[in-house]
């Protein structure tokens, strides 16, 4: 008679398991170039011991939950090489790595600690920062898209900003602007420019748009730069696969040093499946 036993770890999983292993965010975190992954691997596992058998069985220790796949030898050396970022992200001298990923659970939602959402995925440094300082000014009433500056009825949407004949003269120019742009039919939703026409309508205005939320929200330099200049990046693996996606902020916030490392690692990582 057969025995399944006697199969390689990975064979023994369902169909439903092994898709979510090759999952690129999955891979990422094999490869170590993520801590870990979790809600964005499009799935359910329904063998938690038959994952941690398989990842055992290619050298990876690794947590894993119903909601959490998480590398630790990944994780600790996060922790050793940023231990300031750690600690934001609520990790303590004398907790286990695990711990991290109970906190995160326990939470609820991720909104309750992007830093330590982030520390876990393996956003860079500088990207968790900007967010964390977008959702302060977030808060405190300040429109932190810099596409909303298109908007025409940007004045009603923002009651906290200071607008005078000036300001307003200016979101009109810039609202007619977007209105002018070629407008293409959607499946769903309103006709609307393609994303290229408006990023590049944006890249062309951010230094107004800086200007504008200093002179509507009286914002420091650097912060009116930070969202103005706000961007997403996505790091790609070797394969093309998307392993993340983060928002970056400032003048060359998409090409500081921790952003450009972590495209350069997941470039040259390899899975070992």
């Amino acid at each position: 008679m057969f025995d399944e036993s006697s199969l390689p770890a990975i064979d023994r999983l369902s169909m439903n398991d092994r898709k979510i292993l090759f999952q690129p965010e999955i891979r990422g975190i094999l490869s170590g170039t993520k801590p870990a992954a979790f809600e964005d691997w499009h799935g359910t596992i329904q063998d938690l011991q038959g994952i941690r058998n398989c990842l055992s069985s290619i050298g990876i220790d690794a947590l894993v939950t119903p909601h959490i796949i998480m590398n630790r030898e990944t994780v600790a050396k996060r922790i050793a090489d940023e231990p300031e970022l750690a600690r934001l992200a609520g990790w303590q001298d004398g907790d286990s790595v695990d711990r991290l990923a109970e906190k995160f659970e326990a939470l609820g939602t991720a909104s309750e600690n992007d830093v330590l959402r982030g520390f876990l995925v393996g956003f860079p440094a500088s990207a968790i920062l900007g967010f964390q300082r977008k959702e302060v000014l977030e808060k405190q009433g300040v429109q932190t898209s810099p596409t909303e500056f298109f908007n025409p009825k940007f004045s009603d949407r923002n009651p906290s900003a200071v607008i005078d004949e000036e300001g307003r003269a200016r979101l009109a120019a810039l609202a007619a602007e977007y209105a002018n742009l070629p407008r293409l039919k959607w499946e769903r939703g309103p006709d609307r420019p393609t994303a290229e026409a408006v990023d590049a309508l944006l890249d062309s205005h951010r230094e107004d748009i800086s200007d504008l939320y200093q002179r509507l929200w009286n914002l420091s330099t650097s912060d009116a730069d930070a969202l103005a200049w706000r961007k997403t990046v996505a790091i790609k693996d070797r394969n093309g696969g998307n392993l993340c996606e983060f928002s970056t902020f400032g003048k060359d916030g998409d090409k500081a040093p921790d952003v450009l490392a972590l495209q350069e690692k997941a470039r040259n990582a390899k899975s070992p499946i």
